[in-house]
């Protein structure tokens, strides 16, 4: 089949699809590209689908664009408001999603790490969709941060003098006085280790003259 004979199928294939398709055809050694404005991202889908399943068709080359930038965000956004509600573990209000120029930004607080992965995947996945923003962070367990840090420090055998922990939205700070650089490291390294954090700032100072492992001496907590 020559092109223009192969264009004539093309176009027949996409009458039948949507009844004046408002597509143009162009078709060079059997690669077809298709222009033209469409209403929303299942038309692209439908047309792409149609030219490509033309016999004698080798490649479809998509330079389709939407009437309205605003008309694609919209429908991304109801297909990511429809995909984050069949998730049990996501309650509503829990998360915010903002749609701008097919770029999806995702954030508020979800219990855990696999479920973080899982909704930046899953909405990867959709559509349409050219990028995900995840400012996502994992909810920090119940109960006082400080009480559990220093349980976990006393089986450590280290020693934090008038020690403060703050903890919000994942970022843990840290202060008091260490009475050496092992305590102090070794408070920050649990600090890490409790589900949900994303930051530590460690203000724990230490004593004058306290020995670095490093090489330096006398120095104070970031």
């Amino acid at each position: 089949m020559n092109d223009k004979s192969l264009r004539d199928a093309v176009l027949a294939e996409l009458d039948r699809l949507v009844d004046g398709a408002p597509v143009a055809v162009a078709v060079l050694d059997g690669v077809v590209t298709l222009t033209g404005r469409i209403g929303a991202p299942i038309d692209r889908l439908r047309i792409d689908s149609a030219a490509s399943r033309v016999a004698g068709v080798r490649a479809v080359v998509d330079k389709l664009e939407f009437d309205d930038v605003q008309d694609r965000d919209v429908a991304i956004a109801r297909a990511a408001a429809d995909l984050l509600d069949g998730f049990e573990k996501v309650s509503r209000g829990s998360l915010r999603l903002v749609v701008r120029d097919a770029v999806v930004t995702l954030s508020g607080e979800v219990p855990d790490h696999q479920l973080r992965t899982v909704l930046e995947q899953e909405l990867l996945g959709l559509a349409e969709v050219s990028d995900i923003q995840s400012q996502l962070h994992v909810a920090l367990p119940g109960g006082d941060v400080g009480e559990r840090l220093g349980k976990m420090l006393a089986w450590e055998g280290a020693t934090i003098r008038g020690l403060k922990v703050a903890e919000t939205d994942g970022v843990v700070s840290l202060a008091g006085e260490a009475e050496g650089w092992f305590d102090r490291d070794a408070l920050e390294r649990l600090a890490w280790a409790l589900p949900g954090v994303r930051e530590v700032i460690n203000r724990v100072t230490l004593p004058a003259g306290a020995v670095d492992p490093t090489g330096d001496s006398g120095t104070t907590g970031s």
